[in-house]
């Protein structure tokens, strides 16, 4: 059985409201704890632009991670703390160095502060007039060992935010501390909660008493000496309301292409700590949250929904977007010198593919960065015209096959990639015979659109035997006209599907 997602989201919060069991769920409101953005590039003179809002009254703690296209190997991430009602604005360039990069003129608190030094890598600031550009390159240690350690390998990927809690400037007692220990505590987390705060010029008042706190001295610096220091003083849990979208802007194209953050809501378990780490932590990450999600089940006569306890954390972010296929328009017409990219994200593939034994479901196939080796996934691939001319499943592979790949299918090896049709690219990203990530595929109209079925699933065994088709993705569809010396562009969010079935209990 198998029913669209879009169908489904009236229903999704309602349902979790009803629920007492703590569960996550993606919010079809737009707001969380986790927020997933499908794409950043930085190729052929593209800039993305990406925002967080907070639309709480709390001070929000959060970990902005960015992860390479290839294999989402970690290549930043910083500490940001949001004061109530915040908004950070950020966004990735090629620098002149040909580094990707975050750059920000946001006055917003960070741990480190952006700009800075990073090992062999050196951040820039520059002040112009009241204004401060803040640049912070992108690093490549996370894959150093791989066969292919360059740069250019993260001129693409998506990102990561993950609330990791609030800042309470009213904590009144650590458990085992004496009477001054918490006292002089409670000072500086107060002076924290101030120094983050804007004032009326729209500048915290002081990021130097945020990022001292992480020094030797700090109250955040964990101290075996004195119990009532590290991460966890004066925070609270995760309390969400956070939205974010961003957009891909070009300026020779004269073109952008805007999309939405995903959100997951009730990502952090209530009865635990909060998920406050250091800056130079790997968490939180999408493995930090509960084991419980609100998905959609249909082995009965009618949809419902059920809250599905998962083996693993990331198996339960994986069940929020699995989908048997999506489908979106495809506009490639001469006339208007169109052109269409898909954006085509797995935001939880690397956890899933990078064990020391085999792959977990749903994925099939496990990558190794040196001899490298892609954790590649076949796809099937169907196109309409707008007059219902139908073209069957296309059997050639994307151009070029990967190496190694023995079917004539098209296969899916990379963790943010872009399906360009008819091998123009809207967003001006390189081709994988260019160290890329993207794949060329011909469509036999002017105009039409697509459908990329997925083939693998997800079972769940213990006591619910529920199946989820397909795999988990994110992602849209971006769309380029020219005329002349003016181009204009638009982007649509992916059309997935929810499929489900019961299974065989086993014995």
């Amino acid at each position: 059985m198998k029913m669209k997602k879009s169908l489904l989201s009236v229903a999704v919060a309602a349902g979790v409201a009803a629920s007492a069991q703590a569960q996550m769920y993606l919010n079809p409101e737009g707001t969380g704890e986790v927020l997933l953005y499908p794409v950043y590039t930085v190729e052929n003179g593209n800039v993305t632009a990406m925002h967080i809002v907070n639309t709480t009254g709390d001070a929000k703690a959060v970990k902005v991670r960015f992860l390479e296209g290839k294999n989402s190997k970690e290549v930043l991430d910083f500490n940001l703390y949001l004061s109530p009602y915040d908004h950070f604005a950020f966004g990735t360039v090629l620098t002149a160095d040909g580094l990707a990069a975050v750059t920000t003129t946001d006055n917003s608190c960070t741990v480190p502060e952006l700009g800075t030094a990073n090992g062999a890598y050196s951040g820039t600031k520059v002040v112009d007039g009241d204004v401060t550009i803040r640049t912070q390159p992108f690093v490549n240690y996370a894959y150093l060992a791989d066969a292919d350690a360059t740069d250019a390998r993260a001129w693409m990927g998506h990102v990561e935010v993950i609330e990791m809690g609030i800042i309470d400037g009213n904590a009144t007692s650590i458990a085992g501390s004496d009477p001054d220990q918490t006292d002089a505590n409670l000072g500086a987390a107060k002076a924290v909660l101030a120094g983050l705060t804007h004032g009326e010029d729209g500048v915290p008042a002081d990021c130097a008493v945020v990022r001292a706190q992480w020094a030797t001295g700090g109250y955040w610096k964990s101290d075996p000496s004195n119990p009532a220091k590290g991460a966890q003083f004066g925070m609270n849990n995760a309390t969400g309301g956070l939205y974010g979208f961003g957009y891909v802007l070009n300026v020779a194209d004269a073109a952008a292409f805007g999309f939405d953050a995903e959100a997951i809501a009730s990502f952090q378990d209530q009865n635990a700590a909060s998920l406050h780490t250091s800056p130079g932590s790997l968490q939180p990450s999408l493995g930090s949250g509960v084991t419980s999600a609100h998905n959609v089940d249909l082995t009965g006569a009618a949809p419902a929904y059920a809250t599905v306890t998962w083996p693993g954390k990331v198996q339960a972010v994986s069940s929020l977007f699995m989908t048997a296929s999506i489908s979106n328009d495809v506009i490639v017409d001469p006339i208007v010198a169109a052109e269409t990219d898909w954006v085509i994200t797995f935001p939880t593939k690397n956890p899933h593919t990078n064990g020391a034994t085999a792959p977990i479901l749903p994925f099939t196939s496990k990558y190794t960065g040196k001899p490298e080796k892609l954790a590649c996934e076949t796809v099937e691939v169907n196109e309409w015209s707008r007059e219902e001319v139908f073209t069957p499943i296309v059997e050639e592979g994307f151009s070029p096959l990967p190496p190694g790949q023995q079917s004539t299918k098209p296969s899916l090896c990379y963790e943010t990639q872009v399906v360009s049709w008819n091998g123009m690219s809207a967003l001006n990203v390189r081709s994988s015979t260019d160290k890329g990530y993207r794949y060329d595929i011909d469509f036999d109209y002017d105009n039409g659109w697509a459908r990329i079925d997925f083939d693998t699933s997800m079972n769940y065994m213990a006591g619910s035997n529920l199946t989820l088709g397909g795999l988990p993705v994110i992602g849209f569809a971006a769309t380029k006209y020219s005329n002349g010396d003016r181009s204009y562009g638009h982007s649509t969010e992916h059309k997935t599907e929810v499929t489900g079935s019961t299974v065989a209990a086993t014995p």
